[in-house]
């Protein structure tokens, strides 16, 4: 019988091993996801409902100009330029509705640089409720400095006046359109027409670099943008030919204010020259679309109708706009690849999170089956040794009765082993409510009571007033708990015994700690003194199941803490936690 009950104990333990094991594989997963995050080139923001930032990756806390985790526990708004902040009100009220939204703004670094950020801010949904936001923030301060160049260029010449306010309204086309990539290239086709006139043809070098892809077309005449577009789809333009190769290789623009038709014929592959025929080229420009210090296109403008040449004056003006323009398309395929993987790996974390919901409720099902299935036999066992021992004591040898003694204790020990086993998975499931305790009075009713245990023994309680924290109060009682009945189990054989209750600075965090002049431990087994069932003194020196610091670093580490020991054989130890700071209702500090 008790052979069979030390069968379902390793039973119980590996089966909580395994789930144990499973669940590590999870939180290993969460942790690739995060891990994503922390290497994108882009800022990324997770914030709370309130605004309030719980995750930024590294790229956010460079662009903000902090160091790590500095960021967290602030709202979004605290970062941006106060002029900025009515403007995008607006956005975020979209945001609050469910709606993703877009907008530039302006933040301040504390080194007193500014950046203007392309922010991406999509809700955060549970149940049709917004329970927080994902921002991707990109670096778009040389598009500003672009900007402001133009606006020079206006001030110092009123030619152009009219232009740059097109291009400058171009800009914000290209903006509201980033994140929808195949818009964005019709938008800067159509505008650049609309600007300079009359066809505009975009093209993108391919992936291998060998050619030009064509992306976006348009002509005001219909007629005719259809004709060239089934010209583009029986065509491939080669990066290493023509006009177009060169600003390709050179990176410069090439104007031709003046064509020469016969001329420009001979240049040409067979079939362009049909084109050539049936869509008179006056003048053409050609400028390169450059991101990055690379070239990714090119941005082909040409007028139909003799007698409006291109001048250099329309040169500069293409070039900027292709440099506005390449930098909004090098935005939109960013912000394209970096919305497929975040829905990527949102579905990936959802999956997990899932798993690991399962992998929950099978936990909460064994515990069931551990409660009530297994205690079953164990109170048979109990019961019927009893019966045996008050029915036919008289007829058992007094080595008999010693044996069943043993396994009616054997039965309490596993009872004992179930009911801990129990307490240290309840500890972590739940929701941690975090609320300001006093940790001076919950520490004085911990050993009031213990010392109401046994009246007779003299022990000396040194317990600092003002201790307080901001944890959730049941688990931090659990803690205390532990920690000061520990303390006075260990301190048995002194007299009078000292316990004492404090709190230290550790790595500049508050730490606290319970102190006593005990049996103490031997530092070499330091490892071990954390773990369940883990016992550094034997059960004939001191009970228990070695459950209790188990459970005190569960709690501790829920709430974002460590905890450590200090300890010395025959001269007591020192137990210390530090609890992380929550930021809606951080620790107060200490009373004098």
């Amino acid at each position: 019988m008790e052979s069979q009950t030390g069968e379902d104990a390793a039973s119980l333990r590996a089966e909580i091993a395994r789930l144990r094991a499973e669940l590590a594989g999870k939180d290993g997963e969460l942790a690739r996801v995060r891990e994503v995050f922390d290497g994108a080139v882009e800022g990324v923001i997770r914030a709370d409902a309130e605004g309030r930032i719980t995750y930024a990756n590294p790229r956010m806390e460079a662009l903000a100009g902090v160091g790590p985790g500095e960021l967290v526990g602030r709202t979004g708004v605290e970062l941006i330029m106060p002029s900025d902040v009515a403007a995008i009100a607006q956005g975020f009220a979209r945001v609050a509705a469910g709606e993703r939204t877009l907008f530039d703004a302006r933040i301040r670094r504390p080194d007193g640089r500014e950046l203007w950020l392309l922010s991406s801010v999509s809700p955060l949904l549970e149940s049709g409720h917004l329970v927080g936001t994902l921002t991707v923030c990109l670096d778009v301060t040389e598009r500003r400095k672009i900007d402001e160049r133009l606006i020079e260029s206006e001030a110092s010449n009123r030619a152009l006046a009219g232009r740059l306010d097109l291009l400058n309204q171009a800009s914000h086309s290209f903006a509201e359109a980033v994140t929808d990539y195949p818009r964005l290239l019709s938008t800067v086709a159509k505008r650049a027409s609309e600007i300079l006139g009359d066809t505009c043809w975009i093209r993108l070098v391919s992936a291998d670099g060998e050619r030009l892809d064509d992306v976006a077309l348009y002509d005001p005449d219909p007629v005719t943008e259809s004709y060239l577009r089934k010209l583009n789809e029986a065509t491939v333009q080669r990066t290493d030919e023509g006009l177009t190769g060169l600003v390709i290789r050179t990176g410069k623009a090439q104007l031709v204010p003046q064509v020469d038709l016969a001329a420009l014929r001979e240049t040409l592959k067979p079939e362009y020259r049909e084109a050539l025929d049936r869509v008179k080229v006056a003048s053409y420009a050609i400028a390169p679309l450059r991101a990055r210090g690379e070239t990714i296109g090119t941005i082909f403008m040409a007028r139909h109708e003799a007698g409006r040449p291109y001048d250099e004056r329309d040169l500069e003006l293409l070039v900027d706009l292709a440099d506005r323009a390449a930098l909004a398309i090098e935005n939109g395929r960013l912000y394209a690849d970096l919305e497929q993987r975040v829905t990527r790996r949102t579905s990936q974390l959802e999956a997990a999170v899932q798993r690991i919901d399962t992998t929950n409720r099978e936990l909460e099902a064994f515990s069931y089956s551990v409660s009530h299935d297994l205690r079953a036999p164990l109170r048979a066992i109990d019961g019927f040794s009893r019966i045996v021992m008050e029915d036919h004591g008289a007829l058992i040898p007094e080595e008999g009765k010693g044996l069943l003694r043993r396994v009616i204790a054997a039965t309490r020990r596993m009872e004992q082993l179930i009911d801990d086993l129990l307490e240290l998975a309840r500890l972590g499931r739940g929701e941690l409510v975090r609320e300001p305790v006093d940790v001076t009075d919950l520490a004085r009713g911990i050993a009031a009571e213990l010392s109401a245990l046994d009246p007779d023994r003299s022990v000396v309680w040194t317990i600092a007033v003002g201790l307080t924290a901001n944890a959730d109060a049941h688990l931090l009682d659990v803690v205390l708990e532990n920690l000061l009945a520990n303390a006075w189990k260990f301190t048995a054989g002194r007299s009078p015994a000292h316990i004492e209750v404090g709190v230290t600075e550790r790595d500049g965090r508050l730490a606290y700690f319970v102190r006593d002049d005990g049996a103490g431990f031997d530092m070499a087994y330091i490892d071990k003194l954390f773990g369940a069932f883990q016992r550094l003194h034997s059960p004939a020196e001191f009970a228990g199941n070695g459950i209790g610091l188990a459970t005190v670093k569960r709690i501790v580490e829920r709430h974002g803490g460590t905890v450590w020991a200090e300890g010395t054989v025959g001269a007591g130890a020192t137990f210390y936690f530090s609890l992380a700071l929550s930021p809606e209702a951080p620790v107060t500090a200490l009373r004098s």
